[in-house]
């Protein structure tokens, strides 16, 4: 029920993302604001004109949201719902958090390291370069990269974090039933293996221009920082990196040449000391304090310890991270779970990427 009616809640046009997240705060769940709607004495008090709204409108938002629920569970869509344990923890901190997101795929989006990296749909040869080299470079530390899965920049970082064995997400600007550029059809599903899709917006929305801003706003929420590769005088890339800014995110720019239409946008962000001028990638990890993990070191391996994990999860991955690739008997006798029991954390675990089964039936840390 509480999701029908957090679905409900964000289909009311005249609520933007603070309100929503103000109204759930004071009533403490979406349910509980339209039980509120229908009670005058209930505290604290609502404005009179949101009460009648949401009483008169209840039966077609809470219709509409049944339909959207049967797209989910036919689909096996995610969801994350704000003040949830499992919502992006990174995002929940931004006062302008979307109330719900969906998603498709194993989604870590609770990772100890995770990276924006966008940029210009039309990048030079340079920019591809750039975007590449960047998460190529900082693939030792782990990261999960986050981009917006456009053309240009944004598919050479999610395809390079593929390549380079790292989780990557991508953040629509419009509902799950599309998927726009049609050409990323291929990397999509090959991103749906390693991370995945996260939306704000209902299935059916369409990918319409001003749908791009707010999904701009959760690259930069769900990231620790930004790094813009190429990007022009007005561009997606520039919203990203301001909001970043305005979250208090780490923002780095890769400087162009004067000239350079591709860049005037990023040389614009260091002469405002909106983003720091980022020289090579490495830069990135020394600003935000990134250690190479090392296997030899189990208790290096724990500082980087998920957010998102269960009890059960923390000590079986904890386990795994101690010892050399342990097998299910071993991770038995350290845990004293039984078999059905580590069976169905183990499978939890590798859906959050966080571990994976090597040969002989072994498991160590992603």
């Amino acid at each position: 029920m509480q999701l029908l009616s957090t679905m409900a809640l964000t289909m009311v046009s005249s609520l933007n993302k603070v309100a929503l997240q103000r109204l759930v705060a004071a009533y403490g769940s979406a349910q509980a604001v339209f039980d509120a709607a229908g009670d005058p004495d209930a505290e604290p008090q609502m404005d009179p004109a949101l009460a009648k709204q949401l009483a008169t409108s209840r039966a077609t938002l809470f219709q509409r949201a049944e339909q959207e629920l049967e797209y989910i569970c036919r689909e096996a869509v995610r969801t994350y719902c704000w003040g949830d344990a499992d919502y992006p923890q990174r995002l929940a901190q931004c006062a302008d958090a979307p109330l719900i997101l969906f998603g498709r795929g194993k989604l870590p989006v609770n990772r100890p390291r995770q990276l924006a990296v966008v940029g210009t749909r039309h990048p030079t040869e340079y920019g591809r370069q750039l975007a590449q080299r960047t998460v190529e470079l900082l693939a030792v530390y782990r990261p999960v990269v986050v981009s917006g899965l456009a053309s240009g920049v944004d598919g050479v970082a999610h395809e390079t974090a593929l390549k380079s064995g790292l989780p990557t997400i991508g953040v629509l600007g419009h509902g799950l039933k599309s998927l726009i550029p049609a050409e990323h059809r291929m990397l999509l599903e090959r991103m749906l293996e390693r991370g995945g899709v996260v939306t704000k917006y209902l299935s059916d929305v369409p990918p319409l221009p001003q749908h791009f801003p707010p999904r701009n706003r959760i690259i930069a929420g769900m990231s620790d920082a930004v790094v813009v590769v190429e990007a022009k005088r007005r561009s997606g890339a520039l919203i990203t990196a301001n909001l970043g800014f305005s979250y208090n995110r780490e923002v780095f720019a890769y400087p162009g040449r004067l000239t350079d239409g591709n860049s005037e946008g990023c040389n614009n962000l260091i002469r405002r000391n909106k983003a720091a001028l980022l020289m090579q990638p490495s830069d990135v990890a020394d600003s935000l304090g990134w250690r190479e993990p090392s296997g030899e070191k189990p208790a290096a391996a724990a500082l980087t310890l998920p957010f998102d994990l269960t009890e059960q999860e923390r000590k079986v991955y904890e386990a795994i991270v101690s010892n050399d690739a342990p097998d299910a008997d071993t991770l038995m006798l350290l845990t004293g779970l039984s078999v059905p029991e580590l069976s169905a954390v183990l499978l939890a675990l590798e859906c959050k990427s966080v571990v994976q089964c090597v040969a002989g039936q072994r498991y160590r840390q992603v």
